[in-house]
């Protein structure tokens, strides 16, 4: 399945009922997040935009406007790039191409980004990081045990990928089909 950036607002939109306004906002949140190195694709881009999404592709792109319109920082929806992803500059991992056929059965997939503040390197102007995991909820690490997380850790966030990939991967089969 390939799709463009539009198709997969467009999706959004249908899916969650939304109005033209909203519809618009929708687009418009999705190209900024394109614009910025935040959604990407491994299709050939076209003047250095994504142009055209796989099913892994629209997972994470879906994830990431989800994201955004929920308020999330730049940072943490950065977070789902560079460790959930290996495209081009990126040091992270293929998670969403692992999890693609999970996703699409619907098992429950989750992407859990923890903000990482260690005062010992904030002496040196550090001020922490972000780490970010993909899977079941036992698999990234949410469990009643106190040790689950790093000492340092101020923020977990946790993202329902299933819940919101599922219906705009349903859709989009269905329009392209």
């Amino acid at each position: 399945m390939q799709v463009t950036l539009k198709d997969i607002a467009d999706a959004i939109c249908a899916v969650d009922r939304l109005d033209k306004k909203e519809c618009k906002k929708v687009y418009e949140r999705a190209r900024m997040l394109r614009d910025k190195g935040l959604i990407k694709t491994y299709v050939t881009s076209s003047q250095g935009r994504a142009t055209a999404f796989n099913e892994a592709d629209v997972a994470a792109a879906v994830t990431a406007i989800y994201a955004n319109l929920s308020g999330a920082s730049w940072g943490l929806i950065g977070a789902i790039l560079t460790d959930l992803r290996a495209i081009e500059n990126t040091r992270g991992r293929p998670e969403f191409e692992t999890h693609i056929q999970a996703i699409k059965t619907g098992q429950p997939i989750w992407a859990r980004v923890d903000v990482i503040a260690d005062p010992e390197f904030a002496e040196i102007g550090f001020a922490g990081w972000v780490e970010a995991k993909m899977g079941s909820l036992d698999v990234i690490g949410v469990t009643d045990h106190p040790n689950s997380t790093h000492s340092g850790t101020r923020q977990v966030v946790l993202w329902p990928v299933t819940l919101r990939v599922k219906p705009i991967l349903d859709f989009l089969t269905k329009q392209k089909a």
